[in-house]
């Protein structure tokens, strides 16, 4: 029968850190591939950077010294906390960092002081939780951060945490600079708070609804943050703080997205979102791919970066040539992967097998803020490498920037099946095109509810049901003829919901496969339990 186990808790109060240090040169060449966080933390006074990765199991922080030297140091900061655990900023001194950590339960994340010099951590929650936005060190001595809405603040030298009053509920919380930092409230206005006389002060309204980070930025008095309200699309305007006036904008006819630091007064560095991949015109690259942000230091670029051949990973870009500080070597064989063009929204991605092809597989990527793009993906290069072909379907919502975003305009009980018609549309051409004959479905989160939309409708006969980490939880569905695979992890917050459990329990009994990946939640990114899913599915599509 299906069975949960309870959940466990288990952290103490303070504790010492074993650092493990490597160079970055003695890497396992034959390791991997091994995954970072998408949020790198540069302070440019010192010349550090952390990040973390999973090459160790969990995801661990990993502090990088004299970044832009070629005697550059990796520093694993073991915690011991058997959590995925994520650095957030450093002190202006860059004496110490602060960092979250998962908790076991729904209940959020543990915030984590953690003192570089003393190598002492404390675990700084004291019952409380951060949501929505990252702790920020506001001066050496204070941190911010947001709690259902609300501003707390952290003393560290008395170790107490204060609530700020304020009129309005905030979203998110940005760093910025003299004792202040910059708030977006749920309107999408932007506010500033001042430490000094503990004051906020609106600085900006907004003209129109604002659902996703205004990503603010500060460079001396000025502000650059995004806004839609020109074309849709994502720009980037400059306020003057002293005048609280808009002074410039830059407005593209695709979405833009500011990269973490602000190049000088005179020009802005940003990424452009166009033709599935992200790119920037201050950073050269040969290849087409997926940069998630970059640090420019001189002739040098620090940038996190992605394509079809290299895992997300942290490199030196010389001249274009991409140096992996990280030591991710891969033998990645070629394949090929063919853009299928639609009228509007997001472009799909075709994936063809490296060998004799035996079926196809339909990947519906999960929200709300996620598109598939030109970059490397684990589980489909074991799947092209099996034999099975990927059509990743971008449905209407995969801008990056949320279901919500895109689907302005279409009713919130209209938008389901919105989507699915899309996907019919763009299904039967590729079909066609490609004379498909076998077809299997994969879900992920909330491309498992599209999924189970599809298989209702009948339209296809589809040979596999893949149900990733999915969130549908209408036990009456049932899948006739289809064999199902249901992968989560046995701490997913899905499994807080009865319908949910009664769904698997159903389908369970019914004949369905249950893959349970122990210690993970709603996202997988644990090293061992990925490989364990693509060994899963490679072996489920075989059967």
């Amino acid at each position: 029968m299906f069975y949960i186990a309870p959940l466990k808790r288990s952290f103490g109060i303070a504790s010492f850190v074993v650092l493990i240090s490597i160079t970055f040169y003695n890497c396992n060449k034959k390791a991997g591939p091994f995954e970072i966080n998408k949020k790198i933390i540069y302070n440019q006074q010192c010349g550090k950077v952390l990040l973390s990765s999973n090459k160790q199991g969990y995801f661990t922080p990993l502090l990088i010294s004299n970044i832009f030297s070629n005697y550059r140091k990796i520093e694993y900061l073991d915690f011991n906390l058997n959590q995925n655990t994520y650095p957030r900023d450093f002190s202006m001194d860059c004496t110490c960092g602060v960092f979250l950590t998962e908790r076991t339960n729904k209940t959020g994340y543990d915030v984590i002081y953690y003192n570089f010099l003393k190598k002492l951590k404390v675990n700084i929650t004291n019952g409380s939780h951060a949501e929505f936005s990252d702790p920020i060190f506001i001066n050496k001595d204070n941190l911010l951060m947001l709690e259902n809405g609300k501003i707390k603040l952290y003393d560290v030298n008395k170790s107490t945490w204060s609530l700020l009053a304020s009129s309005v509920d905030f979203r998110f919380l940005f760093k910025g600079q003299n004792n202040k930092a910059y708030l977006q409230d749920f309107e999408g206005d932007i506010w500033s708070f001042s430490f000094e006389d503990h004051l906020f002060k609106k600085l900006w309204q907004s003209t129109s609804e604002f659902v996703g980070s205004r990503q603010i930025k500060y460079n001396q008095d000025k502000l650059y943050f995004l806004s839609d309200h020109i074309n849709g699309f994502n720009s980037i305007f400059v306020l003057d703080e002293t005048k609280n006036l808009i002074i410039d904008s830059i407005v593209e006819n695709n979405d833009i997205f500011l990269l973490s630091q602000i190049a000088d007064n005179s020009s802005v560095s940003y990424i452009r979102n166009v033709g599935l991949t992200f790119s920037s015109d201050d950073v050269p690259i040969k290849s087409k791919g997926v940069l998630y942000d970059a640090f420019l230091k001189q002739d040098s670029i620090l940038m996190l970066y992605s394509d079809l051949n290299k895992p997300a990973s942290l490199f030196i870009n010389d001249q274009g040539e991409l140096k992996d500080i990280l030591g991710q070597h891969l033998d990645i064989k070629p394949y090929r992967v063919v853009t299928d063009s639609k009228y509007e929204g997001v472009d799909n991605l075709i994936f063809y097998p490296l060998k004799k092809e035996n079926s196809w597989v339909v990947w519906l990527h999960g929200g709300p803020n996620e598109q598939v793009s030109l970059r490397y993906n684990r589980y489909f290069y074991s799947l092209l490498e099996s034999g099975v072909g990927v059509i990743a379907i971008n449905y209407p919502g995969s801008t990056g920037k949320g279901n919500k975003r895109e689907l302005l305009g279409v009713p919130d009980h209209e938008s389901l099946q919105y989507q699915v018609r899309s996907i019919g549309h763009d299904l039967d051409k590729i079909i066609k095109n490609n004379r498909i004959k076998k077809i299997s479905l994969v879900g992920v989160s909330y491309g498992s509810k599209i999924a189970q939309q599809l298989i209702k409708e009948g339209k296809y006969n589809f040979d596999h049901f893949i149900d990733f980490s999915g969130i549908g939880t209408d036990s009456n569905f049932f899948i006739k003829d289809i064999s199902t695979l249901y992968i989560f992890g046995d701490k997913d917050f899905m499994l807080y919901n009865k319908d949910r459990i009664q769904l698997l329990k159903k389908h369970q009994e019914s004949g369905a496969r249950i893959k349970i990946l122990e210690n993970e939640g709603h996202s997988i990114s644990g090293k061992n339990n990925i490989s364990k899913i693509c060994e899963e599915i490679s072996s489920f599509m075989a059967q």
